[in-house]
């Protein structure tokens, strides 16, 4: 029978960097995406636009990261998202404490659902990435099986044309085992059958 596949420790390095760099590359255009939509602010909107929506551009951005890639994604675009956020400047007549914690909600509800959605589509991560290994595992062994019964469909042709040379030999075999003193018994028989003849005639 073959030998298993042996996994090949540099094919586990080559995946394990396609997906870092995957990630990276995610990150990268998370970050990009927030600033446009930062720099968009003030040439379109006016400073201090974003912060008078109910609905912080941003929550889109951090959404679709958590969404799209999983929990560590997510976070590091809701962390990104809080450097990069407008904070308005406190009012005198508002205490510091009261100032920050009011403006620290909204990155804190970033955080929050980065880590819920992030979680959630983190576990179907794992999950279609079992599955993944899994047809890769069944594809190797089909593909084993395969070459297996080739090994023996080769094998069976052989002891099968072995069988029919020996067949196609036996009456040469058979022959030759014969005693050649065989072969006189007919000249035998007939001089036998004549003498027996010949001795009747003369007794009638």
């Amino acid at each position: 029978m073959k030998d298993l596949p042996v996994i090949d420790p540099r094919a586990s390095d080559s995946t394990s960097n396609n997906a870092s760099f995957v990630v990276v590359r995610e990150l990268i255009g998370a970050a990009v995406l927030l600033l446009i939509i930062r720099a968009a602010e003030p040439l379109f909107f006016g400073a201090g636009f974003y912060a008078k929506l109910s609905a912080h551009p941003y929550w889109m951005v951090v959404i679709l990261a958590s969404a799209q890639s999983g929990l560590l994604k997510g976070v590091m675009t809701a962390v990104f998202a809080t450097a990069l956020m407008d904070w308005p400047p406190r009012p005198i007549d508002v205490d510091i404490t009261a100032h920050y914690v009011s403006q620290a909600i909204v990155p804190v509800q970033w955080l929050l659902a980065a880590i819920v959605i992030g979680s959630y589509r983190q576990q179907q991560i794992r999950y279609e990435t079992g599955l993944e290994r899994e047809v890769a595992r069944l594809v190797t062994m089909t593909e084993d099986f395969a070459h297996e019964i080739k090994l023996l469909d080769q094998e069976i042709q052989t002891l099968e044309l072995k069988s029919a040379t020996q067949v196609d030999d036996s009456p040469t075999q058979k022959h030759a085992l014969i005693p050649k003193s065989c072969d006189r018994l007919p000249l035998k028989l007939l001089a036998r059958a004549s003498a027996v003849k010949m001795a009747g005639g003369e007794n009638a």
